[in-house]
């Protein structure tokens, strides 16, 4: 551990049974708290709650670590609660993301400063990334950016994201049980009524099907990150999640609600003609339950894509807070140092340009700073 630091100036935050069974490594004297917590379900329950104030150090101690998401969850409540200090991450790993994560590591019988340590060998590395959020938020313009990247020729992002569509497997189910509808009114009522009917009564009917599309693709891919786009339910995602032996990770996608709903009036899908209706069915499916466990959040409020078909340009608007938000859930998950950071905007405004390149327009590329 840190040499500078006084017993007396350390918390020491055991992540719940798993966490304690580490207490031996903890430094002697300082104060420690208990927390029972598990990601994408129940908010923490601290069953020995810190003491507010000023640390010099702040240890948040796991075991099998996978992603580190959840120590990182968990320093983000310590500081709501009042806890200030330097955070530091120490455990046992399972997964690589999360033993980059980690500033100490359990080496040899005792805590080692991570650095120090090889990186352990069979360690898990592949893992499902979830797009959540409502319709015209920018779900399909994030996995479009994420499908871009993994066509870059930088070996960390080359291949590593493969993306899927949820609906495609919620509507291949509806239309094998109920028709396929012709109309938008046909389309909002064959959805409620395959909820009413089917879903509510057995939740992964869809997820089930999601594995069985193209022959099963999912359960064949290789890429580092399996991106899914749409998930309407927890439950859902956390079946495909333990069927594809992929840790979940969930990332939300906000748009503030006035410029979702002029972007659902431009748009113009065919379910978007009943946009309110819409929203009451994806509720009922749980959706802002699945968006309120997300892991990350990006907004997408004030970004723009316009194509002018006069001159073949493809104008994006991008905002600053957009790209906060996209680096710190792709720095995280890519185990990137904020050195990094100007690097990885250059890679997603060239895969965000090839987008538009594919459609055949020239891009051009604005980033509003405020």
């Amino acid at each position: 551990m840190s040499g500078r630091s006084e017993a007396r100036d350390v918390l020491n935050v055991l992540i719940a049974w798993s966490g304690v069974v580490l207490h031996e490594f903890i430094p002697p004297g300082g104060l420690t708290a208990v927390v029972e917590f598990s990601r994408h379900s129940e908010p923490p329950r601290w069953i020995e709650p810190p003491e507010p104030g000023c640390y010099q150090e702040v240890y948040i101690f796991d075991r099998h670590v996978v992603t580190a998401l959840t120590q990182r969850r968990v320093a983000q409540e310590l500081r709501k609660m009042g806890v200030e200090g330097k955070t530091l991450f120490a455990g046992t790993c399972r997964g690589r993301m999360g033993f980059m994560h980690q500033d100490f590591v359990v080496h040899e019988g005792r805590l080692t400063p991570r650095s120090s340590v090889p990186e352990p060998e069979g360690l898990l590395d592949r893992y499902l990334v979830g797009l959540v959020g409502l319709p015209a938020s920018g779900k399909s313009f994030l996995r479009r950016v994420l499908e871009g990247l993994a066509r870059e020729e930088d070996p960390e992002l080359q291949g590593a994201f493969s993306a899927y569509k949820w609906s495609d497997a919620f509507m291949a189910e509806l239309q094998d049980r109920l028709g396929r509808p012709s109309t938008p009114k046909e389309l909002m009522e064959a959805g409620w009524r395959f909820y009413q009917e089917v879903e509510s009564k057995n939740p992964l009917v869809v997820a089930k099907r999601f594995l069985e599309l193209e022959n099963r693709r999912a359960m064949q891919d290789r890429a580092r990150f399996l991106v899914v786009e749409g998930f309407k339910n927890p439950d859902a995602a956390r079946y495909v999640s333990r069927r594809l032996d992929r840790p979940l990770i969930l990332i939300a996608i906000h748009r503030e609600e006035e410029e979702r709903k002029r972007e659902v009036a431009n748009r113009k899908h065919p379910d978007d003609f009943f946009d309110e209706e819409r929203l009451k069915l994806l509720r009922a499916m749980g959706v802002e339950e699945i968006i309120a466990a997300a892991d990350f959040r990006i907004d997408t409020t004030g970004c723009r894509i316009e194509y002018d078909n006069k001159e073949g340009v493809c104008r994006i608007q991008l905002t600053r807070r957009f790209l906060d938000g996209l680096w710190e859930a792709l720095g995280w998950i890519l185990c990137l140092p904020e050195s990094e950071r100007p690097r990885l905007e250059k890679r997603v405004t060239r895969a965000i340009g090839r987008i538009a390149k594919e459609k055949g327009f020239s891009p051009d590329v604005q980033i509003l700073e405020r």
